[in-house]
């Protein structure tokens, strides 16, 4: 009677920033939901409790804080921000060092090149392409990709782990930069609530498809459903100015606070063909 039982989990952590008070880590929020406690070891070995500063959902990212005054001096002055490259300037077969736990155990690396940039994965209100490598890691590893300049190029998450491939996929770093940027500054996220398509020039004249995003679904209880979007709608605009890429519509998105309102423009397949309706939403 009277025991507790206890479980842990863990992942990689990237320090991001120091901002003069605190370092913040970048991980995923996938081992820290539901966490009574987080605690952050050093390569040094020095272990020191961390708090929960923000977390995106969606992405499963979420930042760490860490006070100064809890790290010992040495391991302060051993530790230093990660510079965060530009992944727009990675190509296919371009060399990459995955760092952290890919393997799925801390302190595991391993060598290999950029095999593909093609594939995509959609997430709520966004979609990324993936960094696809040739190296084999492990579904339950984090960390990150670095190029040979030491800079940081994509980001390991379990989120997205293959559960086909044993390859280590990467989100490119250059795709999260602007939310990394929010949750260090403990800024709200936006969020509407769906998932969409684009649709391409070709795409719209094989299938008789006005050319826009085409909306696959939309979230239970999200901004969207209330505003009363629906799957198979086709967004022409937003916020008053016209989008065709789920890339278009995150960026938007990420430019405007919570509470905000924003005007979409939908086409919606009826009876006599596509109809125009239009949409105001608050994020």
């Amino acid at each position: 009677f009277n025991a507790t039982d206890e479980s842990s989990r863990s992942a990689s952590g990237l320090v991001v920033a120091n901002n003069g008070q605190s370092l913040l880590v970048l991980t995923d929020y996938k081992v820290l939901d539901g966490a009574g406690r987080i605690v952050v070891t050093f390569s040094d070995g020095n272990i020191v409790d961390a708090s929960l500063q923000k977390e995106d959902p969606v992405t499963q990212l979420a930042i760490l804080n860490i006070p100064l005054t809890s790290i010992a001096e040495d391991t302060l002055n051993n530790t230093k921000a990660a510079e965060l490259g530009n992944s727009y300037g990675v190509d296919q077969g371009d060399p990459v060092i995955a760092i952290g736990s890919p393997m799925g155990y801390s302190g595991s690396y391993a060598y290999g090149e950029v095999s593909s940039l093609t594939s995509m994965v959609s997430v709520i209100d966004g979609e990324y392409n993936l960094m696809t490598t040739n190296i084999q890691g492990s579904s339950a590893g984090s960390g990150v990709l670095i190029n040979l300049d030491g800079q940081v190029v994509g980001y390991i998450s379990q989120k997205y782990a293959s559960a086909e491939t044993s390859v280590i996929d990467a989100i490119p770093i250059s795709l999260l930069k602007n939310t990394i940027e929010k949750l260090s500054n403990n800024a709200a996220m936006g969020y509407i609530g769906i998932t969409g398509q684009y649709v391409t020039t070709q795409l719209a004249s094989a299938a008789g498809l006005p050319e826009g995003i085409y909306v696959t679904s939309v979230a239970a209880d999200s901004p969207a459903l209330s505003a009363g979007l629906q799957s198979a709608d086709i967004i022409t605009s937003f916020d008053e100015a016209s989008i065709s890429t789920m890339k278009s519509l995150h960026d938007r998105l990420m430019d405007k606070k919570p509470g905000e309102t924003v005007t979409v423009n939908v086409k919606r397949n009826g009876t006599d063909g596509y109809v125009d309706f239009q949409f105001i939403i608050t994020i």
